[in-house]
């Protein structure tokens, strides 16, 4: 079988009793996935997964927390737009090798790479395209072979490997 979907979503914060954190979020997606053979002789699935993420949040630093007040050098607020891509790919198999025993395993990839736009009211700056803003690149495989003893008893082994990179200014 195939599946294939796009999607897209909006939030926006409407209401006044909400007046710190993320004001709107925009995110646009597609993903394809398939599956193909006998699930009783060996089945293989395959996906694709592609979206877009554009958010804005509205925050305040420093004592009192109310946005309404004039900024100081210890009390501001300050916005932030996020600009994000995400990417992913993976592969799977299940394989009935012989009545008791099976072998299933998986590789993923996926990676996000943003980057953010920061104003405060602090100085009026505003920062622009500050790249590195939430990357990361993620690689997984996992295998597993099982061994039904009887109707009581099964082995599993299990290796899996993963890889991850971060890389994010905001905490480098």
């Amino acid at each position: 079988g195939a599946e294939t979907y796009f999607k897209k979503s909006n939030f926006s914060n409407e209401s006044s009793a909400i007046l710190l954190g993320r004001t709107n979020d925009d995110r646009q997606g597609i993903h394809l996935s398939a599956t193909f053979g006998d699930p009783d002789v060996f089945r293989l699935t395959a996906f694709v997964d592609y979206e877009t993420v554009k958010y804005t949040s509205y925050h305040r630093v420093g004592n009192p927390l109310d946005p309404f007040l004039a900024p100081t050098t210890t009390a501001y607020n300050w916005t932030i737009v996020v600009r994000d891509n995400n990417d992913a790919f993976g592969l799977g198999f299940a394989w009935p090798f012989m009545e008791r025993l099976t072998f299933d395993g998986s590789l993923v990839w996926s990676r996000t790479k943003g980057k953010g736009d920061l104003s405060s009211q602090v100085g009026g700056a505003t920062l622009l395209d500050i790249p590195n803003y939430g990357n990361n690149e993620r690689f997984a495989l996992n295998l597993r072979g099982k061994y039904r003893l009887d109707n009581r008893w099964s082995f599993i082994g299990a290796p899996a490997y993963e890889y991850l990179q971060f890389n994010d200014i905001q905490y480098n």
